[in-house]
């Protein structure tokens, strides 16, 4: 394993170069974008591996690069970064074992090319992992843990995740770049009902999400912020009885975020929550049951909903707005992420039920 005192001594000084320039490049790149679109592209394509089963896409950032995992002829999983170019890079943490649905699969990918995500072990226990974009690895387990699940990489390296203790109760953990664990419960989360989950994403400065069931089995959300403090989330249209309530699922940069909520009938909407607290529904035109599963720095929302047809991909400006996103060929469409300039990445299904990912170019 890749000594981590090192690895983030050599990162921090990369960031205190970087960010800022990285900052501006970004806000340039966003401008270029939205200044010279010329009507949406779909970009179908799947990890160059022979007889691999399925390609599932996670996240992508801000330069175009996108992060996911394939599944091998026997089912075993290897991560993937694919560059705006089209190359693969095949992501293999050591002391993975690839097995049925087990072996390394990202979660998430930061716009200075960082790569984190989850491995298992010969035991069958899963471990954090953070990669650089020069391929040095790190594992992440805070103390105690029994499995360990990654959700998010902000742009400064923090990351955020769940683990579990050696009762099986979830916990939530925040490392910073320079290998600092903090560990957390969220006020009224119980072990009776599994502990605290942490959501995708981080905001900028450090902000995290997540949700929790209370003592009545309702579901609570909240953010986390950088000192700690937690803040509740209910949305006012979600029911109140057991197996109901609000759940985040990713949190955006600025700290708008997103998730679902069970009303009092158990129907799931989506939802938008902006950085001053105020709730608005995400549900499509003709939607069954909305599942938003990410947001970006200006508040667009891509998920999938259940409609007459099936999983339907959609995208959500922050106006209200809604686009249907449905790749060629697309039985089901799971958009998984959208990145600073509206480019949106996700997986969708065919026919024959074989997986395949996509890049939407708005």
């Amino acid at each position: 394993m890749t000594n981590p005192t090192t690895l983030d001594q050599s990162w921090a000084a990369l960031r205190r170069r970087g960010v800022l320039t990285l900052c501006l490049a970004l806000c340039m790149l966003g401008l270029s974008i939205s200044g010279s679109a010329k009507g949406p592209t779909i970009i179908t394509f799947d990890a160059p591996v022979p007889n691999q089963r399925a390609t599932l896409i996670v996240s992508n950032n801000a330069l175009g690069a996108i992060t996911g995992y394939y599944l091998d002829e026997n089912y075993g999983q290897h991560g993937f970064l694919r560059t705006p170019d089209g190359t693969f890079t095949t992501i293999d943490a050591p002391g993975a074992v690839t097995g049925f649905f087990q072996g390394t699969a990202p979660s998430g990918l930061s716009d200075l090319g960082v790569v984190t995500g989850n491995y298992t072990d010969v035991n069958g226990v899963s471990h954090g992992f953070i990669r650089t974009p020069r391929g040095a690895f790190t594992t992440i387990d805070p103390k105690g843990s029994t499995g360990t699940s990654v959700t998010g990489i902000n742009l400064a390296g923090m990351i955020g995740g769940n683990y579990n203790d050696a009762s099986g109760v979830s916990h939530g953990f925040l490392r910073t770049p320079d290998g600092r664990l903090t560990t957390f419960d969220a006020p009224g989360a119980t072990a009776a009902n599994g502990g605290t989950y942490v959501a995708g994403g981080l905001t900028l400065l450090g902000a995290i999400s997540g949700f929790y069931g209370d003592a009545n089995n309702v579901v609570i959300g909240f953010v986390r912020s950088p000192s700690g403090k937690f803040t509740a989330l209910v949305d006012p249209a979600a029911g109140t009885g057991a197996n109901q309530g609000t759940q985040p699922t990713s949190i955006g940069p600025a700290g708008a975020l997103t998730g679902v909520y069970a009303d009092s009938r158990g129907a799931i909407h989506g939802f938008l929550r902006t950085v001053e607290g105020e709730f608005t529904t995400v549900d499509p035109p003709g939607t069954g049951y909305t599942l938003p599963q990410g947001i970006n720095l200006f508040g667009a929302i891509v998920g999938y909903y259940f409609g007459p047809s099936g999983e339907q991909g959609f995208l959500r400006t922050l106006g209200g707005t809604y686009t249907t996103i449905i790749p060629p060929g697309a039985a089901a469409t799971l958009p998984s992420a959208i990145n600073f300039g509206g480019e949106i990445v996700g997986t969708y299904f065919d026919a024959s039920y074989g997986g395949h990912g996509f890049l939407y170019i708005p």
